[in-house]
């Protein structure tokens, strides 16, 4: 069931206008709620509250993908924020676009990441 909701939803996404798909800076994350590597669900709302206009906690979205060398690059500049904003309440959360748990899984364990790790398996969190 779940698999044919994600289908749809990628399909209703890749027809859509792609102008009015793209945030700029600043604007809020549209509402948005999927599984973590660990089956948990994460949700934007839950972490900022219910309004984005107002949030109650900051909650920064990095997309990546196990391939991309930049990415890999940052790691290191990533921890270090993550030890200095979580004292603040600032949550970081990685979102592996267009990539499975399947894919993500050896990646993640190997690095150890403190920080949820969201599999976008039909990338539409980066659209």
């Amino acid at each position: 069931m779940s698999l044919v909701l994600s289908i749809l939803l990628a399909s209703q996404v890749l027809s859509a206008d792609s102008s009015k798909l793209l945030l700029n800076a600043g604007e809020p994350a549209p509402p948005f709620a999927m599984r973590n590597l660990d089956r948990q669900p994460f949700s934007i709302r839950a972490l900022t509250g219910p309004r984005a206009t107002n949030p109650q906690k900051a909650v920064v979205l990095i997309f990546f993908a196990t391939w991309c060398k930049p990415c890999k690059k940052e790691i290191p500049i990533i921890r270090e924020l993550h030890a200095q904003w979580e004292k603040k309440g600032v949550t970081i959360a990685y979102i592996g676009l267009s990539q499975t748990k399947k894919e993500l899984t050896p990646f993640v364990k190997a690095q150890s990441f403190p920080w949820p790790v969201i599999p976008d398996s039909f990338g539409l969190l980066g659209r």
